[in-house]
């Protein structure tokens, strides 16, 4: 399966940790199936588009690297739908309305996630790529005061970014908007050790993976299938939602479970395609065995998430905000700078976080910007 032979070649090309080959290699499995499949379901349509994290140390987990071997693995059949150039929510949509597809590999994912929060220009980033992490059937936009439709888009998405970067760019409201939430983090523990390669097997390889490419493309392009869980499969994935999600869980753990249901199925419509792509045309369903790949692949990421999740939980400088506003009941926002000793700029996305988690409620009293504090579960941080 394209799958196998790309992680090997991957593993054979540079040392990393497994977890990157793994994610790098379903995304290069999920851009090939693209945007001519999709799997009805009672959550509404899913496609095979994923968005992949590679969190890692510099230089020597080769997040880099990784990228670069994706990207000329995908270049022949993707070129025009590569976003190379700096991004923006009007160039994505542009590059969209012009293709229907577009696909971002980015390193250095910090410094757009700063950007999203600092520059009014891409105010509107976070919510368009939930919008299409989710499948909507179209998205509207206005640029240049001209309104633009796009119908059936898809995008797939591929980053990496040091852990420390990472607590810097991330907070709370990045989880209870749900960004966070609908990607697949490889955490970076140990890289593979070093083997020697067989150049001429290795060289092999890389041509069949793009002949193998190549053939799975010239059986979706042009054409568009469409999917439905067997009964059996319908029944075991809606009995195994019942067991890992309910309503005595915390939000972020129902946040976390509720979209990762939905990458097991994005999951498992790659893996389906992948194995019968020859045939698409005489088959409908999606057997259980694709659903226990699904959840097989997806669960091991649940676990990374919710560690790394609990650490931006933790974040002190939320906390340190959280308690200044608990001790006071009431607080004026020069109370609050002048207890924290922080720059407006940097309060704001705090304040902004902990009014989207109900911890807060922000309001005007006598000419003045305050925060009532409410009782959450935080209070027991």
């Amino acid at each position: 399966m394209l799958y196998d032979e790309v992680y090997e070649f991957l593993q054979d090309s540079t040392t990393s940790d497994p977890t990157f080959f793994s994610l790098a290699s379903m995304f290069t499995c999920s851009v090939v199936v693209g945007n001519n499949v999709k799997l009805k379901t009672k959550f509404g349509t899913v496609k095979p588009n994923l968005y992949v994290m590679l969190i890692g140390k510099s230089t020597i987990s080769h997040k880099s690297t990784i990228e670069s071997l994706v990207i000329d693995m995908l270049a022949d059949q993707f070129s025009d739908s590569m976003i190379t150039g700096t991004f923006s929510p009007e160039g994505l949509v542009s590059a969209l309305e012009a293709n229907r597809t577009a696909i971002m590999i980015k390193d250095e994912f910090g410094g757009l996630l700063e950007g999203m929060s600092k520059k009014d220009y891409m105010s509107d980033s976070k919510d368009l790529l939930m919008e299409l992490f989710d499948n909507k059937k179209m998205i509207t936009r206005t640029l240049s005061k001209q309104k633009i439709t796009v119908r059936d888009p898809y995008f797939a998405m591929m980053t990496a970014v040091t852990m420390e970067r990472f607590k810097e760019t991330f907070t709370y409201s990045d989880i209870y908007n749900g960004f966070l939430v609908r990607f697949l983090i490889g955490l970076y523990q140990k890289s593979t050790d070093e083997h020697s390669v067989n150049l001429t097997a290795h060289s092999l390889r890389k041509i069949k993976i793009m002949a193998d490419i190549a053939e799975i493309r010239s059986v979706l392009n042009g054409n568009n299938y469409t999917f439905v869980l067997s009964e059996e499969s319908e029944q075991f994935f809606n009995d195994y939602m019942k067991n890992n999600v309910n309503e005595n869980m915390d939000e972020f753990t129902l946040a976390l479970r509720g979209r990762l249901n939905i990458v097991i199925l994005k999951v498992a419509l790659v893996l389906f395609v992948l194995d019968n792509f020859r045939s698409l045309k005489t088959v409908t369903e999606l057997d259980v065995e694709y659903i226990k790949r699904g959840i097989q692949y997806v669960e091991p990421f649940y676990n990374n998430a919710k560690t790394l999740f609990k650490d931006i939980t933790m974040h002190p400088q939320v906390l340190k905000i959280k308690d200044i506003i608990k001790e006071k009941g009431i607080a004026d926002h020069s109370y609050v700078l002048w207890r924290s000793h922080m720059k407006s700029s940097d309060l704001r996305p705090i304040i902004q976080t902990l009014v989207e988690m109900g911890v807060i409620v922000q309001t005007r009293r006598k000419g003045k910007t305050v925060y009532i504090y409410r009782k959450t579960e935080l209070d027991d941080l």
